[in-house]
């Protein structure tokens, strides 16, 4: 109770600037090269531990399929459960492999992470956030600002052998 009452400002507040700045939606679609040389080795090891999104990511739980943790001190608890796994070859040979994801907690809804091998020894890994809704205390706005950020310093940490 007594939590409630002292984060319900920041609610309120994140409430009023969602509604000034377009809503409690988070989208986003980014694209980041990595280094790495297998789409799938990088889906693999992000499907063992998807907290790792994040460099900084503490607080880490799995309840069944999902696995939940804070992308920072403070940051809202948020949970990625991988709901389908597409992997496959592009017609000049290289591989692409996207994961369908739920996201739970602070942020919750549909996203996709696509990871195609680049014919030079690197990655590339598209991140979106099909309309996520915002159940945290942070603006949706900046969680589209900031997301993509972490995104891209935990992207990295994905696929090494």
């Amino acid at each position: 109770m007594l939590g409630k009452m002292m984060t319900l400002p920041f609610a309120v507040g994140r409430e009023v600037v969602d509604a000034m700045t377009g809503g409690n939606r988070v989208h986003v679609d980014t694209t980041h090269h990595v280094s790495g040389g297998s789409a799938s080795a990088w889906a693999d090891d992000f499907q063992r531990d998807p907290t790792r999104i994040s460099p900084m990511a503490h607080d880490t739980r799995r309840d069944g399929g999902t696995t939940y943790g804070r992308p920072f001190p403070g940051a809202p608890q948020i949970g990625i459960e991988v709901k389908r796994r597409h992997d496959e070859t592009l017609s000049d040979g290289r591989r692409r492999t996207r994961l369908d994801v739920q996201y739970k907690g602070g942020f919750e809804g549909p996203g996709s992470i696509t990871v195609e091998e680049d014919g030079r020894g690197g990655l590339s890994v598209r991140d979106r956030w099909d309309g996520v809704r915002n159940n945290s205390m942070i603006p949706s706005r900046a969680a589209e600002m900031g997301h993509p950020l972490v995104a891209r310093m935990g992207f990295s940490q994905f696929g090494k052998e």
